[in-house]
């Protein structure tokens, strides 16, 4: 700029004037480049006129054009590649969409999904929960007995009833369930066999823990890392490359060994009880109990003593949940789960974007009451979407069967054939134990997920 405007700066003006006042002129530009709500082109124009540069507010209109090419080129900052890359990893939604938003939240990822949805990118709901990363999720339960166990689908009937395919005795109800994310900076890393054995060591050694016979029975939380790095394996992920038995140790040392930072992201735990019962599925195995997406689901049932036949059915029905919260990824497990606050700014989302809609096709004119109408329903839709209890039920037959799957139903009163949420399966279940039984913990972690889906019931 003042490269340009060099001619006004000739006159009686000294060699060291001139330059002082140029050095003023530029910072007074890079001042406005910083903060342009506090010095706005008018501010700059007038601390040119008081440097001496003119005497007329007249002869400012020569420094006005390079003055405001200079403002909007420093007030309009352009997003980064890598904030718009992370946007669209984030919403799904184009790179022009991404960089839009971007520019119209000034750079605030939160504020640029929001604003995706606000006006119409539907595609930002469906992929607001991927993320880059690689590794495995480990999913455990651990057994009366003290023993550990990997949670499998139920198959068969005979398994769903709870018995075994050779004495057909009882099974066992788990004590508690641990479900352990540890990440790696490739898949190559997450492919190997050693990463692989330390995640389910890991997972094990977290299960056995002496802390996780504490805090209240049948509730959800998140385990310290701190503590699990602090357990100790029941023996070494290999003898001579990774010797130590503490779980911190082994990770340093198999970190150095593949040349990749690991880490443990999180790990988490469900408890279960007489009243409650916990079941997991872990999706897409590299080996047994471990895979790359992990669920853990809490059932809230009435205390069915030693009974087989009641046993075997919920614990199916949990085995069931936990599949079907792998395959849907709900964000919350109940609709008492979901905080209001949550529900108010879905609806304001909402509520911008049919506005936005109408503006966009030139109908408008829609009352306040239709507009709330349109909200509701598509509030409605998405709530079925993500929240577990109000989803169809994908699992129904696997859990008892066809045949007497269709007497459960006749004996609830429910449809053959019809659409059955899994609200719905609960009361099915409920008429055939004698008492009320509803999810009331979920947890889900997965490789790719932007964030892990913890939600309890509220009491």
């Amino acid at each position: 700029f003042c490269a340009k405007k060099r001619s006004i700066m000739k006159g009686d003006l000294t060699d060291p004037q001139r330059e002082k006042r140029r050095s003023g002129i530029l910072r007074v530009a890079v001042l406005s480049s910083t903060n342009s709500s506090f010095f706005p082109v008018s501010a700059i124009m007038l601390a040119v006129r008081s440097l001496g540069l003119v005497s007329s507010f007249g002869s400012l209109k020569t420094f006005q054009r390079p003055l405001l090419h200079l403002h909007r080129s420093f007030s309009s900052t352009q997003p980064s590649a890598e904030l718009v890359k992370q946007l669209r990893q984030n919403t799904g939604a184009s790179i022009g969409k991404c960089r839009e938003a971007l520019k119209e939240t000034a750079n605030d990822l939160e504020g640029a999904a929001r604003w995706l949805r606000e006006n119409g990118v539907q595609a930002v709901a469906a992929k607001s929960l991927r993320a880059a990363g690689e590794g495995l999720v480990a999913c455990v339960c651990r057994l009366p007995s003290g023993g550990l166990e990997v949670f499998r689908s139920p198959k068969s009937k005979a398994e769903s009833e709870g018995k075994t395919e050779g004495d057909g005795s009882s099974v066992q109800v788990p004590e508690s369930a641990v479900l352990l994310e540890v990440n790696s900076e490739t898949d190559f890393v997450a492919q190997n066999d050693l990463f692989k054995r330390f995640v389910r060591l890991t997972v094990d050694a977290s299960a056995r823990m002496s802390q996780h016979g504490g805090g209240q029975e049948g509730d959800g939380m998140l385990l310290s890392v701190a503590d699990v790095e602090g357990t100790q394996l029941t023996e070494p992920v290999d003898a001579s490359k990774v010797p130590s038995l503490q779980v911190g140790e082994a990770l340093q040392q198999l970190s150095a060994l593949v040349g990749e930072k690991l880490v443990i992201q999180r790990a988490g735990l469900l408890n279960s009880s007489a009243r409650a019962f916990v079941s997991g599925y872990v999706h897409n195995e590299a080996s047994p109990g471990v895979g790359r997406l992990g669920a853990l689901v809490g059932l809230s049932a009435p205390d069915v003593g030693t009974l087989p036949e009641q046993i075997g059915l919920l614990n199916g029905f949990a085995r069931a949940l936990a599949m079907q919260a792998a395959a849907t990824r709900p964000s919350f497990v109940t609709e008492a789960s979901v905080p209001s606050s949550t529900m108010e700014a879905e609806r304001q989302i909402l509520k911008a974007a049919v506005l936005h809609e109408e503006a966009q096709s030139g109908r408008g004119g829609k009352s306040e009451e239709v507009v709330m109408k349109v909200v509701a329903g598509r509030l409605k839709k998405q709530m079925e979407d993500e929240v577990l209890e109000l989803q169809e039920m994908l699992t129904w037959s696997r859990v008892v069967g066809e045949e007497e799957g269709k007497q459960l139903l006749q004996q609830a009163g429910k449809k053959e054939g019809g659409k059955l949420t899994v609200k719905a399966a609960c009361e099915v279940i409920s008429k055939a134990v004698g008492g009320p039984v509803r999810p009331s913990h979920l947890m889900i972690f997965g490789i790719g997920m932007r964030a892990p889906v913890i939600s309890f019931e509220s009491k």
